[in-house]
């Protein structure tokens, strides 16, 4: 069974990149409907946000964290842990120009990584 959890535009609006639970992260093709490139992680798939340029995609992994994977070589970057209670579909963003990322978490938390180092750099707790 197919589960899309997540969808985005390619930058040229010519592909949408749709991640799937248990299928991995495909590009899709919109004008053929074929497959333009697929993303098999070691992991389950959940939320996940393309950069900007379209050389990057970050997602929530639902074991320990969010995985980065540079598109042109499916090969994985860096893994951002979290500690992780709750297998939930967290929320992920490229912001800072591709610089960071931002993710919920399943405790009140949204954490900024920065991508390069893969080190936390800031944690907004939520006061409730």
């Amino acid at each position: 069974e197919l589960l899309p959890l997540s969808l985005q535009f390619a930058p040229d609006e010519e592909d949408l990149i749709v991640s799937y639970l248990y299928h991995g992260i495909i590009c899709w093709s919109i004008s053929s409907q074929s497959v333009k490139w697929r993303i098999l992680p070691s992991t389950r798939a959940a939320r996940m946000s393309l950069s900007a340029d379209g050389r990057a995609v970050v997602f929530c992994n639902l074991l320990n964290g969010f995985d980065l994977f540079e598109v042109a070589s499916r090969q994985l970057v860096r893994n951002f842990s979290v500690d992780v209670v709750e297998i939930i579909p967290l929320p992920v963003i490229f912001v800072h120009d591709e610089g960071a990322i931002l993710c919920g978490s399943d405790h009140g938390e949204a954490i900024i990584f920065d991508v390069e180092s893969g080190s936390q750099f800031q944690v907004l707790q939520h006061p409730g």
